[in-house]
């Protein structure tokens, strides 16, 4: 499992003070052998944005055992950098807006196969609620489980910490939780569901 510093490759000053100022909620249909996953991603004033994404290496899990808690195993969490420093790095991807224009397939380093966002909601928030999400999202169970403790609930848990209004998906698997998500941002307009977007 990697960490990268966030500004370990920067030019002196570049996005120091940057605030951040969007959060969006990601969702990959294939991950985690069709159950789906959820990842978020914090954008930064100046284009520039860190994708949160907690998984668990799948080989030699058995899914049923693991969501009967006797199966457990280790997650990570991944941070990856959208800037020309990091991701993009002799790519066309160096800031979120490409990022989400690109459909990119992006490699997750405890996940072997590439995975490609298909489903995004978002909303703005405070820089302080930014800072919080990030320190939430460095600070997490490090006990996977499909059902109780997976990367929607992790997100989820990040969001309620924040003080972000979110539904309530404790208990819910990724797939099943995009889709309450979705509804939810039709009712609550601080959120922007995917096809609402201008």
């Amino acid at each position: 499992m990697k960490y990268v510093d966030r500004d370990g490759r920067k030019e002196e000053n570049e996005g120091d003070e940057s605030e951040y100022v969007k959060v969006y909620y990601l969702y990959d249909e294939d991950g985690a052998n069709g159950a789906g996953h959820i990842a978020l991603l914090l954008e930064k004033e100046d284009g520039t944005g860190e994708i949160y994404s907690y998984s668990t290496s799948w080989e030699g899990l058995d899914a049923v055992k693991n969501g009967l808690g006797f199966d457990n195993n280790k997650g990570g969490m991944e941070q990856i950098v959208l800037d020309r420093f990091e991701y993009g790095q002799g790519t066309s991807v160096y800031n979120v807006e490409t990022f989400l224009k690109s459909e990119v397939k992006m490699k997750i380093g405890t996940n072997e196969t590439s995975r490609y966002f298909e489903g995004q909601i978002y909303r703005w928030i405070t820089d302080e609620q930014g800072e919080e999400l990030n320190e939430c999202l460095l600070n997490y169970d490090p006990i996977y489980n499909l059902y109780n403790n997976n990367c929607g609930q992790i997100a989820w848990q990040a969001l309620k910490q924040a003080g972000i209004k979110f539904l309530d998906i404790e208990e819910t698997i990724p797939k099943d939780a995009y889709r309450l998500a979705e509804e939810f941002a039709m009712e609550d307009k601080n959120w922007i569901a995917e096809d609402e977007k201008e």
